[in-house]
């Protein structure tokens, strides 16, 4: 009984030292100082919900919510969840922590964090003002869409570290289907490389391999961050631009059955790589997306029916990352499929549309690979054919006076151009015929059917 009575008092007093601070906040958008302070006026402002159950709103704006302190003295920690990638936190004021965001390289990932609180700012039992500058940066990681998994609190040193790794959890939950269809979709890319490797003529599998497994590891290396945090690589920025330009390359090989010329994918090159240098917001899809949308679109319009599986299948990504960076400068689009959670996981669209573009892609190659391999058999039996022809064209053994006349036949190709022939004729003479037409192959052996034939047709 004593055991019993004292846990119910511990878990009483923890709860009287904690102040959830989840549900509505006051929310502005602007910069202003004065909004971190704890006299300002924000009936004005209008209501979010914390934790954030939408995707990340791009630029400045504040989150104020004013809670009363715990009863008692003590040391306290306020837990802030992803209310933005980019945010400082200020207690009545004064700021206690932030993000630590640096101009000019990626966000870090989302995270919940724990900032103490200094001592003496928080009086027992008295009002507190908690404001978020939030600054949304758009980036190209598809984390950005997540939801925010809170949570909001102001808490002990040991219960918030507790509810920080509760949150963590929960977000790295939330993002496992972006990592599985990842990992699908660098398999597909593994096999398509493969692929390659034996058949090195068909350049759409290496590019359409290279995009697969570059998208792949991006997506990749951003999930993992879920797990340690911080921020990605600056190399890392670099990838999908890349990625994008072999995308195009591929595009161009299976719509129009050949490499893309040396100066039109120098060109889309240069103006990818371009735009991610000197532009802040991922306008690099324009150069490299744009134009496989629009040869998808002519090959819909006036393409064959085989250039027109391949343009349905291509065009939907494209249409997807235009679809992305509309929302992240314009929030208001009202066009925003390009994420949706089923139940509490989180799947990516243009993740999900990578995977069944990957699928696509090796479905339809595949198909190409089993028409070509047909196509294969079935010259090479016509061929078959024609040395068969060619051989029953050549005269069989003769005597010329007292020497015996034979001949092997093997040509430097599959058929060839040589031929001989001796005929008989009614006065008792032979004549022999001996030629060599010029080249090799196909062209150079019906040359040769029709000068065999022809003289046989005039001796007859």
């Amino acid at each position: 009984m004593y055991k019993a009575i004292s846990f119910l008092l511990a878990v009483g007093s923890l709860a009287a030292q904690t102040v959830d601070l989840n549900g509505a906040w006051k929310w502005h958008s602007g910069d202003d100082r004065r909004f971190a302070e704890r006299r300002f006026d924000d009936s004005a402002w209008v209501e979010r919900q914390l934790p954030r159950r939408s995707s990340l709103t791009v630029g400045i704006s504040w989150f104020r919510r004013q809670a009363i302190a715990p009863p008692e003295s003590g040391s306290f920690t306020l837990v802030t969840g992803a209310a933005s990638n980019c945010y400082d936190v200020f207690v009545n004021g004064m700021p206690i922590g932030g993000t630590g965001c640096v101009d000019g390289q990626d966000p870090p990932v989302f995270l919940p964090r724990a900032y103490p609180i200094p001592p003496d700012l928080l009086e027992p039992g008295r009002p507190f003002v908690v404001a978020i500058r939030a600054n949304g940066r758009p980036h190209w990681s598809p984390l950005r869409w997540m939801y925010d998994e809170g949570p909001y609190l102001l808490s002990t040193p040991a219960q918030a570290a507790q509810m920080v790794e509760l949150g963590h959890l929960r977000l790295i939950d939330a993002g496992l289907p972006i990592a599985l269809m990842s990992v699908a979709s660098m398999g597909i890319a593994l096999l398509l490389l493969g692929l390659w490797a034996s058949n090195r003529q068909l350049l759409e599998l290496l590019w359409f391999g290279v995009f697969l497994l570059l998208v792949s590891w991006f997506n990749i290396s951003n999930y993992r961050l879920l797990g340690t945090g911080g921020q990605s690589h600056p190399t890392l920025s670099w990838v999908i631009p890349l990625s994008y330009i072999f995308f195009t390359f591929g595009v161009y090989a299976v719509l129009f059955g050949r490499t893309i010329p040396v100066p039109l994918a120098a060109g889309i090159a240069v103006l990818t790589l371009g735009f991610r240098l000197f532009l802040p917001i991922p306008l690099y899809v324009l150069p490299s997306l744009a134009a496989p949308a629009v040869w998808s679109s002519q090959k819909l319009w006036r393409g064959t029916r085989q250039e027109r599986y391949w343009a349905l299948a291509v065009i939907l990504y494209p249409l997807m990352a235009f679809n992305n960076l509309i929302i992240m400068v314009a929030p208001a689009w009202p066009i925003s499929t390009s994420h949706f959670y089923v139940g509490s996981y989180f799947v990516n669209g243009i993740t999900l549309v990578n995977l069944l573009l990957a699928v696509v892609l090796l479905l339809l190659l595949l198909w190409r690979l089993i028409e070509g391999q047909r196509d294969k058999q079935r010259l090479a039996g016509e061929l078959q054919a024609g040395r068969t022809i060619q051989r029953l064209l050549m005269p069989g053994p003769a005597l010329l006076g007292a020497f015996a006349v034979d001949a092997v036949y093997e040509p430097a190709r599959e058929l060839g151009g040589d031929f001989y022939q001796i005929v008989d004729r009614e006065d008792g003479s032979r004549i022999v015929l001996v030629g060599d037409v010029s080249g090799k192959g196909l062209e150079a052996a019906l040359v040769a059917a029709v000068v065999v034939g022809a003289f046989r047709r005039g001796q007859s």
